[in-house]
């Protein structure tokens, strides 16, 4: 070989360009399994999260309240009557009876105010207390009456045998003992009138 024929050393190649390349595909390769991995998808707009959580809320159904319960009670009352005096005393009766024009079924209370040298037979669920004036008013708790049902109370009674004059009237009352309504207040009431033999 002559020096003629010498071959000349060849530059080295650039692999710059290459090792760019090579660093891009991984950058992707590592942003698709990212994003497989963790569903590959977001809230491209997260800031409306609670906005769309408050309009669901606000749009949920609200509950119903249930309608409240109504009865008409209408009370009567038989005329209290006292007997003979006997033994310094005399005997008398009293009976009130409610019934519910309905349409709910409801408890109540029945009260009646005498005149205060009248005395009440103690009964079960009846309490009796003395007014300012010169009254006494017995009332009792009574269990839930049914629509259309009627129920009678019957309260004994004493009075001192002396004579008091011009019999009194008082009233006897009907009163519904939980939260639901009357509509009909008129019927709550009745004179009693007192009458001595």
């Amino acid at each position: 070989m002559t020096s003629d024929d010498a071959v000349e050393p060849t530059a080295p190649r650039n692999r710059t360009p290459l090792l760019i390349g090579a660093a891009v595909l991984v950058v992707v390769v590592a942003i698709v399994v990212y994003l497989s991995m963790s569903g590959g998808s977001g809230d491209p707009t997260p800031t409306n999260a609670g906005a769309t959580a408050a309009v669901t809320a606000s749009t949920a159904a609200a509950p119903t309240s249930a309608a409240p319960t109504e009865a008409d009670l209408a009370l009567t009352a038989s005329g209290l009557a006292f007997g003979p005096a006997s033994g310094g005393s005399r005997d008398g009766s009293l009976t009130l009876t409610v019934k519910n024009l309905g349409p709910a079924s409801v408890p109540y209370d029945v009260s009646v105010t005498l005149p205060n040298y009248i005395r009440f037979v103690p009964q079960s669920g009846c309490r009796s207390e003395l007014g300012h004036e010169p009254v006494i008013t017995m009332t009792c708790a009574r269990p839930p009456l049914a629509a259309g049902a009627s129920a009678a109370l019957t309260l004994m009674l004493h009075a001192t045998a002396e004579e008091h004059g011009t019999p009194p009237v008082h009233q006897a009352r009907v009163a519904i003992s939980d939260s639901s309504a009357d509509p009909g207040a008129a019927n709550n009431t009745v004179d009693v009138a007192v009458t001595f033999a």
